[in-house]
């Protein structure tokens, strides 16, 4: 472990984690499974913070929480083990599916833990996450309502994939794709009847849109939306699919295995379309709304949350040294390096919710500025 305090470790190796993550050490969530821990055990508020920034800030390292689970047991006389299976499945598995990497199941197994016991906070937290991406999603709507007129945004949509599909599925300027999308998804939401007949007019296209011909019903036939969406249909089924699938058909199925590459491009887009308009918003997953896509665009990291930069104290500042009396008369009105960095502090931890563990591990950086020795 490095010499910067595991709490401001905490802070940036947060920055670093996907949004979801981020909400969750942010929300009242988080703060309610940890009281649940603390009045199970009788631990007194804080105590499990260490725990948590060392978790996050040393990727969540077995032997380093195992060890700091005997600490906390030594000094208040309860069982270790039962601590850390608890820690892991209530304040951690939660956020595991977000965090594949670290294994999170995998390492409560490997101590005989049992993940299934704590899938219930698994669940509260996605109800959490599920409420906020529909608020976000409402504020988004809520925005646009004032901007568009809904009868005509629907016509022109219509409009566009009727006459002008072709255009959409090879258009690669990401912000007239993004313009689209918002108007997609807004009637999506709030167009009785508009999903189906966008769908409806994907399936009986009729204009080209791939160079090569595909075998249906033992004939050769155009490479057609309708006809495409038919083929795929009759290999996969009607139901939603998910990338695996739709790679399988794109890469190894009889009518694709032999595409151009720019064909192959054009009929990943369609189906996408297909499916994202088709099962919405269940084809939305677990994006966070505003990253919403009807279309793909491909320039985004499609399937991957933006990572945001942790706002960080201030470390840079200079430490300022008088070069001539007058000057040190001067900056004696200035605020000392310790002053400031507790200002840059104070402005940080407003940022965030009371009781959330982002604002405790700014907290305690402040703690330690204002009482070294702690």
């Amino acid at each position: 472990m490095n010499n910067t305090s595991i709490s401001k470790q905490f802070i940036d190796k947060l920055g670093e984690m996907p949004d979801e993550v981020r909400f969750y050490f942010n929300d009242q969530v988080s703060v309610d499974f940890i009281d649940e821990l603390n009045e199970k055990y009788s631990l007194e508020e804080g105590v499990l913070d260490n725990l948590i920034f060392l978790a996050v800030a040393e990727d969540f390292d077995l032997n380093m929480l195992e060890a700091e689970a005997r600490k906390i047991a030594e000094k208040t006389g309860i069982d270790s083990k039962e601590l850390l299976f608890d820690f892991i499945g209530t304040i951690l598995l939660p956020v595991s599916d977000f965090l594949p990497e670290f294994r999170l199941k995998e390492k409560l197994n490997k101590i005989g833990g049992d993940p299934e016991k704590y899938l219930l906070y698994k669940s509260r937290f996605e109800s959490v996450l599920e409420d906020e991406t529909i608020k976000i999603l409402e504020e988004l709507v809520t925005e646009r309502q004032g901007m568009i007129d809904p009868e005509l945004e629907s016509e022109t949509a219509i409009d566009l994939f009727r006459d002008d599909l072709v255009m959409i599925l090879t258009e690669s300027n990401p912000e007239q794709l993004a313009n689209l999308n918002g108007g997609l998804y807004y009637l999506l939401m709030n167009k009785e009847g508009f999903k189906d007949q966008l769908v409806k007019i994907l399936m009986e296209n009729s204009t080209e849109i791939t160079r090569s011909q595909l075998l249906l019903s033992g004939k050769l036939v155009p490479g057609t939306p309708a006809n495409w969406l038919k083929d795929f249909i009759l290999v996969n089924g009607s139901g939603i699919f998910d990338n695996l699938i739709l790679t399988k058909y794109l890469t190894g199925s009889a009518n694709t295995k032999n595409l151009k590459e720019n064909d192959r491009k054009i009929l990943n887009r369609l189906l996408v379309i297909y499916r994202n308009a088709k099962f919405f918003p269940e084809s939305m997953g677990n994006l966070p709304a505003e990253k919403w896509e009807i279309i793909p665009i491909e320039t985004a990291d499609t399937g991957k949350f933006t990572k945001r930069e942790a706002p960080v104290p201030g470390t840079q500042l200079a430490s300022v040294q008088p070069s001539t009396p007058e000057f040190g008369d001067k900056i004696k009105n200035l605020k000392s390096d310790k002053d400031l960095m507790l200002e840059t502090l104070e402005r940080m931890k407003e940022k965030y919710p009371h009781g959330s563990i982002e604002r405790r591990a700014v907290e305690e950086e402040i703690k330690k500025i204002l009482n070294p020795n702690i």
